[in-house]
Formats: structure tokens, C-alpha cells, sequence
């Protein structure tokens, strides 16, 4: 049994297990246990049985491989001659993923430099309470401020129509695999 899952469930070496296969159960002791990089993209399992004890159960089987990408007829190849296959292209998956984090990441940038212009606001109070020193009028102070905040509002709606955008694309392009 993994260490993780037998952490979990409060199990430990010597406990009995009790699974139901194809509604039969299996009764088997926790013999040993052992730690995986689920990281790893290997297959890996909580629990490993004998074989012995499912000998007469019904059986599916797991396996992985690499393809060339020089190759991609093989994947289809293997589906045409065994229909009861599952195949499943990690990579295509992987690559998608890395493409929403790549636009996730530009998204964190613009909005991080959205945050440091933002930050220089004391400044521009103290900026602000200078001018009025020198004789700036109300009217010159509040011209700046409309200007300057609508400046921000269009660099706000710019960023919000582009990360709307960008998400789209990215859901899109999760759901229909392009």
C-alpha cells in the first residue's frame, strides 16, 4: 500500500484489506508499504495486490509507452486493430496545460504591473498637494485626477477584455483539443 494513502485511512502493516471485485470480495493483509513520486507520470497505484488472488476476476490492463512524434500513425494504428483500447496522449495534455499557465503567467505580469502603477498613488497625492502650494487651482487638480483615472479605467478595461479573451481561447482550446 502507498504510505500517503495508509497515512489517510489510518492502516498500517498487518491490517486487512476488503475489496469487492465484480461483486466478490477479496480479504488480503497490508504486507508492505511504499512511497510514490505521483509526479512522476509513471503509472502508479495505492494498492498492489498478489497476483494470485485475482486470478479468476475480471482484468483490464494498464501500460504506457512513448511515440515518436515522427510516428503518429501508430497510436492510430493500435486503435483500428484493438477498438477496445484506450489511448490516452499525455503530451497533447501536457501541452495544453503549459499554454493556459503561459497565458496565466502574461495575465500575472500585466496585472502585477497594473499593481506597481497603482502603488505610486502616494505619490501623486504628494505631487497633488505641491501643485495646490504652488497655486494650482481646484478645477487644474481635478482635471488631473478625471484624466488620470480615466487613463486607468481604459488600461483596466483593456487588460479585463484581453484576459477575457485569452481565457476563452484557452477553454476553448482545453474543450474541443485544438
Amino acid at each position: 500500500m502507498e504510505t500517503g494513502i495508509a497515512k489517510t485511512l489510518k492502516h498500517q502493516l498487518g491490517d486487512q484489506l476488503t475489496f469487492e471485485v465484480a461483486d466478490e470480495r477479496v480479504v488480503a493483509p497490508i504486507t508492505s508499504l511504499r512511497k510514490l513520486d505521483w509526479g512522476s507520470m509513471r503509472v502508479n497505484f495505492f494498492v498492489i495486490m498478489p497476483p494470485a488472488l485475482l486470478n479468476n476476476m475480471p482484468q483490464s490492463w494498464i501500460t504506457s509507452y512513448y511515440q515518436s512524434p515522427n510516428k503518429d500513425v501508430l497510436d492510430y494504428s493500435l486503435s483500428q486493430a484493438y477498438p477496445n483500447i484506450t489511448l490516452v496522449d499525455v503530451s497533447a495534455s501536457l501541452q495544453q496545460i503549459q499554454e493556459v499557465m503561459d497565458k496565466l503567467s502574461a495575465a500575472l505580469g500585466l496585472l502585477f504591473a497594473f499593481t506597481i502603477i497603482a502603488a505610486t498613488q502616494d505619490e501623486r497625492f504628494r505631487n497633488a498637494a505641491l501643485l495646490k502650494v504652488l497655486g494650482g487651482s481646484r478645477s487644474v487638480l481635478s482635471q488631473i485626477v478625471r484624466i488620470e483615472l480615466l487613463c486607468i479605467g481604459f488600461v483596466a478595461g483593456l487588460l479585463g477584455g484581453l484576459a477575457a479573451a485569452v481565457a476563452r481561447l484557452g477553454a476553448r482550446s482545453l474543450c474541443h483539443g485544438n
